[in-house]
């Protein structure tokens, strides 16, 4: 059979209320009345301890206890534990003189402390305002975490991060003299972020003091942040509405990219492999893309614009070297459409310093060769005011309708400017035959004159 006994090591006085008929001796050590069981401290110099134990029914077991802890004549806590000596085995509850209660611990630095896990519904805090002109560290102790309220009728200084009137601000501090961490839940819906630096580091705003509030999270408002915007993963990233704006507040387009100095706007980057920049309709892979021919491709670096067609297969419009020359692969019109026929097609007049055509066929050098028929000056003369033009040289009218052929066209020209230095030869012949006629006439006529006299 269990049983309770009375532990005589010495105690202040320490009453128990019990009810019923006073059953227990009494002598120097304990004192019973009509109402109380009363324990008198020892006048040992040690630590002692005086209360109820329980023990097993072999009277040498002992399970738990209830009393008081003390050192000489310091009554240091009272204890409700279990363990072989309950006053010492932490593994129960124990309050101070002072009014600290641990739980788990013999010797609490707080008004509650516990040395284990705490499992509960609900933690309740005191209502306490938080003061945002305090140092860091000020509010709470360390290795602690304290919830505020934010009300700035009641606010003791300072303005909340987003200008907030009302919230509820976290705070949390680890070890003495580091950091003190603050996240607060702001009524216009968005969470706030800030660290201090320990006591003697460098902050935004001063040696140990607070840095710039920080926007972590707004599910619906805008997001703003002076830091960088890091996404990372491996899987989609994608914004469903609206249109981004780098540079400016107020994007015209889903990408607006403005810059206010001078620099790249946009850049594409590959490493040394091809990289396409893709135009076309949605839903489909139609329309263009510039591509940069990465150096590994063996293309020197060249952009290309290519045509991209579901129906046929992709087209290149155009090569720019890296050295600025630009190679074009389709047929292109300037102020009109692209005539059937022609590599180039321009309406309206072409302004250049030269111009040089090398694939010319039929040039006029065979007006020269022995035998070359030339059409007799007379025979031209009757061509000519029938036909009103030179012999094989294209009409008025058709070259309205079909235009003219440049390096033909010289060499038509130059063929006649051959013909007619061939003229102008036999016409000089002509005239030195005539001439040498003329001068023995003369002097057949000197000579009969002479005769005659």
């Amino acid at each position: 059979m269990r049983k309770f006994t009375i532990l005589f090591i010495g105690a202040v006085l320490f009453t128990v209320n019990v009810c019923g008929q006073n059953i227990f001796p009494s002598d120097d050590n304990v004192k019973i009345d009509g109402y109380s069981l009363q324990f008198i401290r020892p006048s040992t110099a040690g630590g002692w301890a005086r209360g109820l134990n329980y023990y097993d029914t072999d009277n040498a077991t002992r399970y738990s206890g209830i009393g008081l802890f003390g050192s000489s004549t310091e009554a240091r806590y009272f204890y409700i534990a279990h363990g072989t000596f309950p006053y010492s085995s932490k593994l129960g509850l124990y309050i101070l003189s002072d009014g600290k209660v641990g739980i788990g611990t013999t010797n609490p630095n707080e008004e509650l402390e516990v040395n284990g896990n705490i499992v509960a519904n609900q933690y309740k805090f005191k209502t306490v305002y938080y003061d945002f002109s305090a140092s860091p560290r000020t509010q709470l102790k360390s290795m602690s975490l304290k919830l505020f309220d934010d009300y700035n009728v009641h606010r003791p200084g300072g303005e909340a991060p987003g200008g907030n009137n009302y919230g509820t601000l976290l705070s949390i501090y680890g070890r003495v003299n580091h950091w003190e961490h603050n996240l607060y839940f702001g009524a216009n819906k968005r969470l706030y972020f800030r660290t201090s630096t320990w006591t003697g580091g460098s902050s935004e705003n001063g040696t140990g003091e607070f840095n710039d509030w920080r926007t972590i999270l707004d599910s619906k408002s805008s997001v703003e942040s002076s830091g960088n915007l890091k996404i990372t993963g491996t899987g989609d990233h994608y914004i469903a509405s609206g249109n981004i704006g780098i540079g400016t507040t107020s994007p015209g387009s889903k990408l607006d990219i403005k810059r206010t100095s001078s620099g790249k706007a946009l850049q594409l980057l590959g490493e040394n492999l091809d990289v396409d920049f893709h135009i076309g309709h949605d839903g489909n892979i139609s329309g263009f893309y510039w591509r940069y021919k990465g150096s590994q491709s063996g293309n020197n670096n060249d952009l290309q614009l290519w045509t991209n067609n579901v129906t046929s297969a992709d087209k290149q419009v155009y090569n720019i070297h890296q050295d600025g020359n630009i190679k074009f692969l389709q047929k292109v019109s300037i102020g009109c459409e692209v005539m059937s026929g022609y590599e180039l097609s321009v309406k309206g007049t072409i302004s250049c310093g030269e111009i040089k055509v090398e694939d010319v066929s039929g040039w006029a050098d065979f007006v020269f060769e022995e035998g070359y028929d030339l059409m007799p000056l007379q025979e031209l003369d009757n061509y000519i005011k029938e036909n009103n033009h030179l012999p094989e040289i294209p009409t008025e009218k058709d070259v309205k309708e079909n235009g003219i052929s440049v390096g033909e066209m010289n060499a038509k020209l130059l063929q006649k400017i051959e013909e007619l230095t061939l003229y102008v030869i036999e016409l000089k012949k002509e005239n030195e035959e005539q001439k040498q006629i003329n001068a023995e006439q003369t002097q057949l006529i000197k000579k009969i004159i002479e005769n005659t006299k």
